[in-house]
C-alpha cells in the first residue's frame, strides 16, 4: 500500500529559478508537494510557512553555507538534503558531514530523489514504488 505524500511539502531553496522549477517537478513526480519561497519571502519563512518535511538546498545557493539558515531550518524538524554537482558536494564534504546533511548529487535519476526523500521522511515506506 502506497503512502499518500501529497500532504507533505518539500521546500526547494535555489537561487536559480529554472533549476528550482525542475527540482520541484521531480519532487511532485515522486509524490510530494513542491514548495517555493514567495517573492520577497526569506527561505526560512517559506520553510516555516509550508511546514516542509524536507528542504532541498542547492549547494550553489548563497545561503547554503550559512549557519543561520541551516540552524533555523533544522529547528523546524525538516530534513535538509543538499543537492548539486558531485564535485561541489565533494568540495563541501566536511561542512555536510559536520551538519550530518543528506546529499543528492546531480544529475541523478528520479529513483535517487525518491530514495533520498523516502529515507528522510518517517512516514514513507521503503517498499513504495515510484509511479512513472
Amino acid at each position: 500500500m502506497n503512502t499518500d505524500r501529497r500532504g507533505y511539502s518539500v521546500a526547494i531553496v535555489s537561487a536559480d529559478p529554472l533549476l528550482a522549477a525542475l527540482i520541484g517537478a521531480a519532487v511532485e513526480l515522486v509524490g510530494y508537494r513542491a514548495a517555493f519561497p514567495r517573492d520577497g519571502e526569506s527561505d526560512i519563512d517559506a520553510i516555516r510557512r509550508t511546514r516542509a518535511v524536507a528542504v532541498l538546498l542547492d549547494i550553489a545557493h548563497p545561503a547554503a553555507g550559512e549557519q543561520a539558515l541551516l540552524g533555523r531550518a533544522l529547528m523546524t524538524g525538516a530534513c535538509i538534503i543538499v543537492f548539486g554537482s558531485s564535485d561541489a558536494l565533494r568540495h563541501a564534504a566536511p561542512f555536510l558531514a559536520h551538519y550530518q546533511l543528506a546529499q543528492l548529487p546531480m544529475p541523478e535519476g528520479i529513483d535517487s530523489l525518491a530514495e533520498v526523500l523516502a529515507r528522510s521522511h518517517p512516514l514513507a515506506r521503503s517498499s513504495d514504488q515510484v509511479q512513472h
